[in-house]
């Protein structure tokens, strides 16, 4: 994994142990790429390193999972890459990274 969103997903944690619940996370193949999730109320998240079209400095990006639609799309096949396209589906839903514990609550 990482190394950026390894410090994302242990600043995560931290943060979301002061709110009161624990998270996990999941490796996925890519090493840009992990989901975390709150199993108590069953929440999912897919956090994806990504940077510009330039390069530029590595960016964050959080996306709420939806899981009868991700179960859906696997079912039919789709790999982790042709969901993150499927933007009419909603698969994955694009949150604001900064607020990634709120949404695990």
């Amino acid at each position: 994994m990482n190394f950026y969103l390894k410090s994302y997903i242990n600043k995560l944690k931290g943060h979301c142990c002061r709110l009161g619940f624990r998270i996990r996370f999941a490796e996925t193949g890519r090493n840009t790429t992990a989901i975390v999730y709150n199993s108590e109320v069953e929440k999912i998240i897919l956090l994806n390193l990504e940077t510009d079209i330039y390069g530029g400095i590595p960016e964050i990006r959080a996306y709420l999972v939806n899981p009868p639609r991700y179960r859906w799309a696997s079912a039919e096949g789709f790999t982790l890459d042709q969901m993150m396209e499927l933007k009419r589906e909603r698969v994955f839903i694009e949150v604001d990274a900064s607020r990634t514990a709120n949404y695990l609550l």
